[in-house]
Order: C-alpha cells, then structure tokens, then sequence
C-alpha cells in the first residue's frame, strides 16, 4: 500500500506537469544547464551560417535564401531564421544561443508528450534525459546546429500530430502534420527519416499497416526521398562531398556503419570525453575485429525480435528507430564532414530519442516492481542523480564552445590528431603570433600532407615571419594542388554556370597560377552575381595576402632561373 502511494505520487506530480506547466518545467531545467552559454561566441562555420553577407539581410537576400545555390546548404528555414534576427537586433550571439536552448526545451518536452501520447513509461525521466544529456551540447551551443534542433521541432510536432490524426477523424490533424513535416526538412533533411518511424511505432502499438495507412505514408515517403536526393546531390556538387576521402566500396560502408552504431550508442551511456572532432577511423575490411561492429547490430535485432513476444515491441523498436533515423549518417551517404570524422556528436541528435526512452521505460518497470518503499525510493534517488550527473556534463561541456580558440584547444587536449583543429586554431592566430600558427600548421600538414589550405597557409606564415625562402617552398607545392583545384572548380561551373563560390575560388586559383586575365573575368562574374561588399572585402584581404607573398616569390624563383 505504502509503495503504491509512492507511484501514485509521482504519477500525480507527471499528471500535474501537463500543458504550460510541463513546457515551462523543461525550460527551466534545459535553460540552466546551458546558461553559460550566453557567455558564448561564434565558432567554425558559423561565419558562413549566421553571420551572413549584408546582401543577404534585404528583402533580396531572402529571396536568395529560398531560390539560389548560393548557400552551403539547402536549408532554408534556417538561413531565414539568422535573416530575422540579423534584422531585429543584428548579431547577438547570446540571442542565437538562447534560441538555441529553447527550442531544445521545447524537443524535450515534445518528446514526453508524444512518449505520453503512446502510454510509455517513463515519459517523464525520458523528456528530462534527453534535455539534460551532454551528447545534444554541440547541437545547442553551436549555433550553426540551429539546423537539427529547428528540424528537431517540426519532427517532433509533425509527429505528435499524425499520432493524433489516427485517433480523431478527418484531414486536418493529417495535413497540418504534412506541411510540419516539409518544414523539417526545409530545416535539416536528416527529417526524412520520419515516415520509416511512423510504421515503426505503427508496428510497436499492434496496429494494422493496411493500404489506407500506407497510402498516408505515400507522400511522407515521397517528399523524403525528394529532398534527400537533393541533398545528396548538393553535398556532392557544390558543398564539396566527393573525392578519395570518401571512396569507400559497399563492404567498407558496412564496416563503418556498424562501429558508427555502436560508437553513439557508447557514448549515450557514457558520455564522457566528448570531443569535437573525433578521431577518423581506418576502415579495413581484413581485420576481423571491424566485422565485429555489424555482427554486433544484427545480434541485437535479432535478440530484440526473437524476445518481444516476452518483453514487448519496445526494445525492438527503440533499436529500429534508432536506426532509421541515424541512416543518413550511418556512412552510406557522402556528407562533408567525413572528411574529418566520421561521426559528431549531433548526428545522433533525434535518433538518440529511442535508446533514451527504452532506458527510461525500462527504469520506470524496474522501479514499479520493486518489492519495497524502500527500494522504490532508492531507485527514485538513483534517476535524480542520473539527471544530476547529466546536468552537471552537460554544463560543464558548454564550456568548451566559448570561443573559436577554446573549442579548438579542446579538441587537441582530446584528439591531437585532428589536423583540422591545428589549422583553424593556427588560422585565429597567424597575425598575431605566426610562430604558434607555424607549429600548428606543420603538424597539420604532418597529417594532412596533401590538403592545399594547410599549404597556403604555411606560406602565408612563414611570409609574414619573414622566413620568405620557406614561404616559396610552399608556393610551389601549393601551385602543384592548384592545379587540380583549377580543373575542378571548372567543372563544377560547366555544371552550375552561376555558381557564385566556384567563379571566385576559381579567380582566386586562376591568380596564385599567373593567369591574370582568368582570374579577374571570374572574380568579375563572381562579383556580379553576389555584389556583397562584405563578401568583396574577405575575398579582396585574400587577393592581398597572396600578392604580397607572390611577388617576393616571383622575384626569387627569376634569381633561380
């Protein structure tokens, strides 16, 4: 008796959270693990993302943000969010954060309602989990990762949405879902994942997939597989996606998605030394331990299939949607960043939904089967300190975005290797200390050898240092990778003539070459396609840097002749 007072106190306190007091619950709880990062910057690729070419903040540039190639990435929604508040109160990091945070809040408590919606226990401990585990910082305190908590939100209410269609008659619960649904993939196509976790929870209920449920799906399937295709195609074309460092055969990519897999599922249950950019891995088809990656899964499918009848759909269904939604991101599909890492910790942002609500269901049956108030108690203490120890991670992680420098310093204090981390944090100091950016970039070149930046920015070093024989060195060993950059920023513009960043990197490329001519006719094109004065005066800072260093060089390499 006593313990049934126990759970008909919590269940009550659950019940009370409901609507606006639930909402401002998550918020609360998400916003004061991330409240440091008010204190926070921009960091990497936000200067491509956020803060944006003042062309863009007219009328005009949004209409570029919705109908050009102009923007890394086909995410609208996004771009469109960073032109409001471009417009309301220019750029405020500790907005764009705050943002951030609660829309966070919000996919956490979106979560416990659809979780709720569907009568699985642990609702609750699941929505706090998933607001409080580390794994999500990177999503939250990188403000270019607006793209998958937005994309997060609309999954999540698209989903809550066509759950409650099924239940009431009528189209309109059914479109309005439909039309939240094409706004998350106009956010993060990563979204197209839904319709396969619809038929997955479809199934975990015991409902029938008919053909009237099937056709449903039809244009869920239809737009996710449209926008996925163009994603696919503008990471390969114009974000850049494709080379050696992504040629990879079929079994290679099996390989890897297994140990991907296993890697988020390791660091959901121990989320510790979170690393910006982890080690990439060796893939290799001949050591018989990386087979053991997707042995592993199919293991786990199997074993999850064979014992729902015993335990339930549920775990079976968890490893499913974990899946399904990890897919893009599992190695079969070509995305710019695995050229670094194979895997970030926000990939695993919406997919880490399952493991996270089967860890919380499984820990809400264990709780109500024990024997004692006692015991019921002490497990109630044992999630408190699990939220607790999630938040004080999680806090502690955010940290690490507080700058461009701290971020990379991170990264290298956990992941020397990262070649990426020494250029960029050498690239934030070269002015300054050209030393410090010297030793980066010689490790960085150590592990990356062919990659041209690296060079060029060696170079560059070594000329402002003064060292100007070096810097020739590294002049013509990036004259040789020019080069090749020149056949291929050609033949992306044969592709997309009005490619504004291929006209000025190939005008960029044409000049290091001594082709003059070519050089100014693209950077003219590119000048007339994007007339951004902010835009004209980072490419302007570059065609002066490598001016400065060619004549010099020019000089020297006559004397040699």
């Amino acid at each position: 008796m006593r313990n049934s007072n126990l759970f008909s106190r919590i269940e009550g306190f659950t019940q009370g959270l409901s609507g606006l007091k639930a909402l401002l619950f998550f918020l609360l709880v998400t916003i004061s693990a991330y409240i440091y990062i008010l204190n926070c910057g921009y960091i990497w690729d936000d200067e491509r993302h956020v803060l944006m070419d003042s062309s863009l903040w007219g009328l005009a540039g949004l209409w570029k943000i919705w109908f050009s190639k102009e923007m890394q990435q086909y995410y609208p929604l996004i771009y469109s969010s960073f032109w409001l508040e471009s417009n309301l109160w220019g750029l405020n990091p500790a907005m764009s954060h705050l943002i951030n945070a609660a829309i966070h809040a919000l996919n956490a408590f979106l979560l416990y309602a659809v979780l709720k919606h569907l009568n699985i226990r642990g609702a609750l401990f699941a929505g706090l989990i998933f607001a409080l585990h580390p794994v999500h910082v990177e999503s939250v305190a990188w403000i270019s990762e607006r793209k998958n908590v937005l994309s997060g939100l609309f999954y999540l209410l698209s989903l809550y949405t066509f759950l409650k269609s099924e239940d009431r008659p009528g189209k309109g619960l059914y479109v309005i879902s439909l039309v939240l649904f094409i706004m998350a993939l106009l956010c993060k196509t990563v979204a197209c994942t839904l319709p396969a976790a619809l038929l997955i929870i479809r199934w975990m209920r015991g409902r029938d997939i008919g053909p009237r449920y099937a056709a449903a799906l039809v244009p869920f399937f239809a737009l996710g597989l449209a926008f996925g295709l163009l994603t696919v195609w503008w990471e390969a074309n114009l974000v850049g996606a494709s080379g050696s460092m992504w040629d990879m055969g079929l079994v290679e990519r099996a390989l890897l998605a297994g140990r991907i897999f296993w890697f988020y599922i390791y660091k959901l249950v121990f989320p510790f030394e979170l690393i910006f950019i982890y080690p990439r891995w060796q893939v290799d088809s001949s050591a018989m331990w990386q087979w053991l990656f997707p042995a592993g899964v199919l293991l786990a499918g199997v074993l999850s299939l064979a014992f729902s009848r015993r335990v339930g759909r549920g775990p079976a269904a968890a490893l499913a949607f974990f899946l399904a939604t990890l897919f893009p991101a599992l190695g079969f599909i070509d995305v710019y960043p695995f050229q670094f890492s194979f895997v970030a910790d926000h990939f695993q942002y919406m997919a880490s939904a399952g493991p996270i609500s089967l860890f919380a269901g499984t820990a809400a049956w264990a709780v109500r089967r024990c024997a004692s108030l006692e015991r019921a108690r002490m497990s109630a203490a044992l999630a408190s300190l699990v939220l607790a120890a999630l938040w004080a991670l999680s806090f502690s992680q955010t940290l690490a975005y507080k700058d461009s420098d701290a971020i990379w310093n991170d990264t290298l204090d956990k992941n020397p290797g990262a070649w990426i981390a020494h250029t960029n944090l050498a690239v934030v100091k070269i002015e300054k200390d050209p030393d410090f950016a010297i030793a980066h970039l010689e490790k960085a070149l150590g592990l990356n050898p062919s990659n041209e930046t690296i060079v060029h920015a060696l170079g560059r070093a070594f000329y402002i240092k003064g060292r100007e024989l070096s810097a020739i060195g590294m002049e013509r060993q990036a004259m040789e990778y020019n080069g090749r950059a020149i056949e291929l920023y050609k033949e992306v513009i044969s592709r997309e003539p009005r490619y504004t960043e291929a006209h000025v990197n190939l005008g960029v490329a044409l000049g290091r070459a001594e082709d003059y001519d070519g050089a100014i006719a693209h950077l003219q094109m590119g000048l007339r396609l994007k007339p951004s004065k902010t835009y004209l005066e980072k490419n302007i800072e570059r065609m002066i840097d490598l001016n400065a260093l060619a004549h010099p060089i020019e000089k020297e390499m006559r004397k040699g002749r």
